[in-house]
């Protein structure tokens, strides 16, 4: 499907402003990398800071973690081996939408406006993680004042472990090193978690 010039410039300046931040990231290279003049960005955008938010908020809709897609992997039975199914399946999401969560990492503090990015993307994660551990209670599969405590402890593994290959290294393509490097650090954490929280 053929983009419009508008999707053509948000869609530049997604990857722009991810790689390079706002401040750094100009009109004319934003522009340029669309394949559109200043002239048109500027009829459909009145302002840099206009396109950075229509952009984010466009993509964000898009931003949807099908919870269901990982509940049906799980056994219910296995609690280390669920959990580690629902962070790679967490890992695969924040990489699916990577950009976006780099903008928000970045720029969270300076732009109030995109805080609903965190709903967006790191929230999806989060209910993913505490929906099983509550499923797992009501099985009697858990213990009842661990939940929070466990999703807490996931969900920060996760955030750690992308914000630091995202931000701090600069990937972006989750290819099978990378997966392979997620799953040793995923396994690694799961066999403390398995310590501290004994599952039946």
């Amino acid at each position: 499907m053929k983009l419009s010039s508008a999707e053509k410039i948000m869609e530049s300046a997604l990857l722009l402003f991810s790689e390079q931040g706002y401040n750094e990231t100009s009109i004319n290279e934003i522009a340029k990398n669309a394949k559109v003049s200043e002239a048109t960005l500027f009829r459909l955008f009145n302002s840099k800071h206009e396109l950075y938010i229509t952009t984010l908020e466009t993509y964000s809709t898009k931003a949807f973690f099908s919870k269901n897609d990982t509940l049906v992997k799980l056994s219910f039975s296995d609690f280390i081996e669920d959990l580690n199914i629902i962070i790679l399946d967490c890992y695969a999401f924040f990489f699916e939408n990577i950009h976006l969560w780099r903008i928000y990492i970045s720029n969270a503090i300076q732009f109030k406006e995109i805080s609903y990015l965190n709903n967006h993307i790191a929230s999806q994660a989060y209910e993913l993680i505490k929906m099983y551990l509550t499923e797992m209670q009501a099985r009697n599969k858990n213990q009842v004042s661990s939940i929070e405590t466990i999703t807490n402890l996931v969900y920060a593994h996760i955030f750690y472990s992308v914000t630091q290959i995202t931000i701090l290294r600069k990937i972006t393509d989750l290819d099978n090193s990378l997966k392979a490097e997620l799953r040793e650090n995923s396994s690694t954490f799961l066999s403390t978690i398995k310590k501290l929280f004994p599952y039946d």
